[in-house]
């Protein structure tokens, strides 16, 4: 009953959903470079990537601030033909935000902006807003809220005004804040 001439050779191979749960694992465990090591493994073995994989590769990068990887993760989706959500941006823009990195989560915001399918919302904008206000860069912090009031896609809440007030008591410049 079920010898060796039943077994099932195939229920052995990793799957693209045991790869995702894993990769998800590492992110949450501290451990980006174990999620990336993991996602080169699937194209190793020729394992399909998909929107879940990337995204859930994209959660471990924001978590440990890797920023550089996790753009070039935006990259990677767009040559595999992988589109990304505004989840995807935003996990990078989270990435980006906990890096100090301004720079790279404006790149990124203007990237949404020139979407044809995507647009920035409050998430996007806190993560930038984020992003200037940790390297205490308060002029393009108040640039992106003229902007979001402006523009009318997004709306200021608590968070974004919080870093906002970080950012200009960072630069010292208290009296904007108010």
């Amino acid at each position: 009953a079920g010898g060796a001439s039943s077994f099932n050779v195939a229920a052995l191979l990793p799957r693209a959903s045991s790869f995702n749960v894993a990769i998800r694992t590492c992110g949450e465990a501290g451990q980006p470079r174990a999620a990336l090591a993991l996602l080169r493994h699937m194209r190793s073995l020729d394992v399909k990537r998909s929107l879940l994989t990337y995204n859930a590769a994209l959660g471990a990068m924001a978590q440990g601030g890797c920023w550089e990887e996790a753009t070039e993760l935006l990259a990677e989706m767009g040559r595999e033909r992988v589109k990304p959500t505004l989840i995807s941006f935003n996990l990078a823009l989270d990435a980006c935000a906990k890096a100090a990195r301004g720079d790279a989560a404006m790149d990124l915001l203007q990237q949404l902006r020139g979407s044809r399918r995507l647009a920035p919302d409050v998430v996007s904008y806190t993560s930038v807003i984020t992003a200037f206000s940790r390297a205490g860069d308060v002029a393009p912090v108040l640039g992106l809220l003229g902007a979001m009031e402006e523009g009318g896609t997004a709306e200021p809440d608590d968070f974004t005004w919080s870093s906002a007030v970080a950012a200009c008591d960072r630069a010292g410049e208290w009296a904007q804040a108010l």
